[in-house]
């Protein structure tokens, strides 16, 4: 994680409930940070690139709850390109929907694509809430039992981690 990463910090409570883990990350890329030269504060503004992700012991198979974008704007946006929840906003932001849950066990690493498309997410929202775009940017299955049929349609399209860092060159 911390690969790709770097101002990610794992927590690990010794707790009774079935938490595997948390996760504190902020959504900023190791090639965008070493583009622009940042730090961790540059990306915790307006736009906040903050997110809180809990990693349940099933993580595998059901993916993790990623929680961010307190700054986003459910009116601006088509309810049919909204991919969040309003789970405990208040304290981490909206729960973000980062898959469809067939997909988490074709993933070599489900927490980091969980993070990726959360940071794709959060840069498509912040354009238009920025005013930078009018159209959602982000190729996204649909909501509900239709993007599970999306998806079992789709997925022999899938491209692994390992196969799309090959293609991208992206380490």
């Amino acid at each position: 994680m911390k690969k790709y990463y770097p101002f990610s910090s794992l927590i690990i409570r010794p707790t009774s409930t079935q938490e595997l883990a948390e996760i504190q990350v902020i959504a900023a890329n190791k090639k965008l940070i070493e583009l622009v030269c940042g730090k961790k504060e540059d990306f915790v503004g307006d736009y906040s690139k903050e997110l809180h992700i809990i990693v349940p012991i099933n993580y595998q198979k059901e993916g993790c709850e990623v929680y961010g974008a307190k700054w986003f704007d459910k009116t601006k946006v088509k309810s049919k390109h909204i991919h969040m929840f309003q789970n405990n906003s208040e304290k981490y932001g909206f729960q973000l929907c980062v898959g469809v849950p067939q997909s988490f066990s074709l993933m070599n690493n489900v927490i980091l694509e969980n993070v990726k498309t959360a940071e794709n997410m959060l840069i498509a929202y912040e354009r238009i809430m920025a005013g930078m775009s009018k159209q959602f940017d982000m190729i996204a299955y649909s909501h509900g039992e239709k993007g599970k049929k999306e998806f079992e349609k789709n997925k022999s399209k899938y491209i692994p981690e390992r196969q799309k860092d090959e293609e991208t060159n992206f380490s």
